[in-house]
């Protein structure tokens, strides 16, 4: 079978995402993890950066619902995903669209000063948690 010249043009995955949960709680219809129990990550692209700048899509959660299916085909079921892996998701797809940086601006509980934490992954894996 021929290769498709275009092949190396093709959206590929940014890195691979250890999901906190490690997955173990889902079953085959929520997600599809690889045989290092992994996700595969792709960042944003310019239809992911509308969507979630479209204030409809975000008020009924479609917008991040379609990110997800778009950004890690390997979730079948966004809605029945936890929040814990969900976060770790998100700040991976953010990490893979910036180069494998993304900074974190927080108020410390104590005095109450901003400070900025900085993420830096080497955009082939990420591990969370």
């Amino acid at each position: 079978m021929s290769q498709n010249p275009l092949q190396q043009f093709f959206r590929q995955p940014a890195m691979y995402l250890n999901l906190p949960t490690k997955g173990k709680l889902y079953t085959s219809d929520v997600v599809e993890l690889t045989e290092d129990q992994q996700i595969a990550v792709y960042p944003l692209s310019a239809i992911n950066e509308i969507m979630l700048n479209t204030p409809d899509a975000m008020l009924n959660g479609q917008a991040l619902e379609n990110v997800v299916k778009d950004c890690a085909p390997n979730i079948k079921n966004a809605k029945r995903f936890m929040l814990p892996d969900l976060e770790a998701l998100f700040v991976a797809i953010k990490s893979a669209s910036n180069n494998g940086k993304m900074d974190y601006d927080r108020n410390c509980p104590k005095c109450n000063k901003e400070l900025t934490y900085k993420l830096k992954s080497n955009l082939s894996h990420i591990r969370l948690g």
